[in-house]
This record gives structure tokens, C-alpha cells and sequence, in this order.
């Protein structure tokens, strides 16, 4: 909730329902998610999303604000499993179609990370991962950096880790869309996208979407122009403690 570009963003509503509704409805409907439980902080103005779960019968876990790698450590020891779907939830029009494909390309490639995300192919918005319990487990205990605790995962994708990554492909050519929410741009496409679509058929995917967007193509140019995983770009740079001074240079990194 304190989401400093758009606060309160999970819980901004669509056609009477909250996003995170969309988002836990969509989700639980993936074959091969066994659970689905909405991790929060405990900061005080995240009770509203913790009132939410209880009001849905949803699962919640209550962690560290900054720390959301440890959130995740944490949450695993309540709910373990034996590979976890991580899903942001500022991706309302998640797709369960996409979740099944990539725990099965993970699965079969016996992955310890795997994403869809590496070669943007997919809409910023649609994006999954998913990581092994002894992957999460090294992540918690030897990430240190800032962007590595906040993000939860880059740790995971580091080379020198060697972890067995994955990533598909299964969409191409649209990683140009933007279906995440960010702006309130981010939020005026989606609602355009949900009450188009959703009276008519409610467990639409990212196909029903697609052939909006080529229907109505002035959806697309709502919200261009941002860029992908900018609060990441900015945790990288935290972790550089890149100074830049008055004239504009920037002073030689000890």
C-alpha cells in the first residue's frame, strides 16, 4: 500500500472490486498452484490488505517492509513447499495459462529459477517466476545487497551464483505492452481492459487481451513510455551509492 509512485494500488478498484481480487481469483485458478497466499508487510498501512484476506478467507503473511526477500524466507517457513510462483501484485491480468507453462518448463528442465521475463518477449505484466525451495533458501541466506532483499530474486539470476536458470518464450513480440500498474496511466488501461472484457467473459487471458489491444490499438499508446522495472534500476543504483555532484559528474566509485 505504501507504493510510492501509486499508493494504495492493489487495492484501487475495478468495476466495484479490488485488484488484488483479480489478481488471487486469477491465480488460484492455475493447475499447478497447490496455494496462494498474499505476503504483506507490517507496516500500518498494509492492515487494509491483511483485512482483505481475512474478509476473502485468503491466506496472508505479514513480514518485514524493506526486506522482502526475508518476507518471502519467512512466509516459506509457514507455507513450505517444494517450489514457489512468485507473482507481483501489481499484475492484476495475470494469466493462469502462463503460470502452468513456465512451472512446467521448470519442472522438466529441473531449474532451480526460472522466468519469462529475460528476453521481453511477454507484456510487462504478465511476468512469472519461479524458484526452488533450496534456490529461496540460498537467496535468503547470502543475498546482501539492497536491490537483492527488495526485488527478492536478482541474487537468483547472477551468473556467478550458478543456479540452473530457465526462461520462456512462450509470448513474443509484446514486450512494447504494458499491463502492469505503476501510474495512474498503468491504472486507466487496465480498467479499460477489465470493463471491456470481464462482463462477457471473466476468466479472460492474455489472448482475449491481445486481440483488444489490435481491435482498439489507441489502448496501447495510454501508458508508453515508462520504463521496464524502474524501481529495480533504482535499487541497483542504492546498492552503486552512485553521487552525482553539482556540475553533473560522477566521482570515481571506491
Amino acid at each position: 500500500m505504501s507504493s510510492s509512485r501509486l499508493p494504495g494500488k492493489v487495492l484501487m478498484e475495478v468495476m466495484g472490486e479490488p485488484l488484488l481480487a483479480y489478481l488471487v481469483d486469477r491465480v488460484s485458478k492455475a493447475a499447478s498452484v497447490d496455494k496462494v497466499v498474499v505476503l504483506t508487510s507490517l507496516h500500518s498501512s498494509d492492515d487494509a490488505i491483511d483485512a482483505f484476506c481475512k474478509a476473502r478467507g485468503v491466506s496472508c503473511f505479514r513480514g518485514t517492509l524493506e526486506d522482502v526477500l526475508g518476507r518471502f524466507w519467512c512466509a516459506f517457513q509457514q507455507f513450505p513447499a517444494s517450489h514457489i510462483v512468485r507473482i507481483t501484485a501489481d499484475c492484476p491480468l495475470s494469466d493462469p495459462e502462463i503460470i502452468d507453462e513456465l512451472v512446467d518448463l521448470h519442472i522438466r528442465e529441473e531449474n532451480d529459477y526460472s522466468c519469462n521475463f529475460l528476453n521481453r518477449g511477454v507484456p510487462d505484466g504478465l511476468d512469472v517466476e519461479v524458484m526452488s525451495a533450496r534456490a529461496l533458501e540460498m537467496a535468503a541466506k547470502n543475498a546482501d545487497k539492497h536491490s537483492e532483499r527488495e526485488h527478492v530474486t536478482p541474487f537468483l539470476r547472477e551468473p556467478e551464483q550458478n543456479f540452473r536458470c530457465g526462461n520462456s518464450d512462450f509470448i513474443k513480440g509484446q514486450g512494447h505492452q504494458r499491463w502492469t500498474i505503476d501510474y495512474p496511466e498503468d491504472f486507466e488501461l487496465v480498467t479499460k481492459i477489465i470493463e471491456n472484457l470481464h462482463p462477457n467473459n471473466a476468466q479472460f487471458g492474455y489472448r482475449e487481451v491481445l486481440a483488444l489491444m489490435e481491435k482498439k490499438p489507441e489502448l496501447v499508446s495510454i501508458n508508453q513510455g515508462f520504463v521496464h522495472n524502474e524501481g529495480l534500476l533504482k535499487s541497483i543504483q542504492e546498492d552503486r551509492k552512485v553521487i552525482v555532484s553539482d556540475n553533473g559528474s560522477v566521482p570515481e566509485l571506491s
